[in-house]
């Protein structure tokens, strides 16, 4: 079995974001080969702060998320893996706008569902990436 990241060489540059998102998390992380992953997400429309509203984020998101280019020659930004670690709104929150400017391929998802509005599914529109659902179904997580 290998090692965690041991296929990474020390000098890669592992780049990990801890976003300032209020309360929740939003964590971002770049991979060497370029592979984008989102851990939670919490966007909020805050005029107050407007150093961690969702304008800002998603500013910033399109300052370190790599681009790539599709089959057909179209520059995008994708987020490759969204981890959903449980499904309260602050850690999901602003999902389908970050989908929108930032397509997501595929969400991994505990499975462990709470009572959030119906607005806040994962995702709705074209952009449906595939999900899979991960968890210990002894802990009440998971598929069943």
């Amino acid at each position: 079995m290998k090692e965690p990241l041991s296929f990474y060489k020390a000098n890669d540059g592992i780049k990990f974001y801890l976003v300032n998102c209020g309360s929740g998390l939003t964590h971002l992380i770049v991979f060497p080969d370029d592979t984008v992953m989102l851990f939670d997400c919490n966007l909020i429309d805050d005029a107050e702060h407007p150093n961690r509203n969702k304008d800002y984020i998603l500013n910033f998101f399109k300052n370190v998320i790599p681009k790539k280019i599709d089959e057909y020659g179209n520059t995008f930004q994708p987020i490759d893996i969204f981890v959903n670690s449980h499904r309260d709104t602050d850690h999901l929150k602003g999902l389908k706008d970050i989908n929108s400017v930032f397509p997501i391929q595929s969400i991994w998802d505990s499975g462990f569902h709470v009572n959030i509005p119906a607005s806040m599914s994962l995702l709705s529109g074209d952009r449906k990436p595939q999900i899979r659902f991960y968890g210990n179904r002894h802990s009440g997580y998971g598929n069943h």
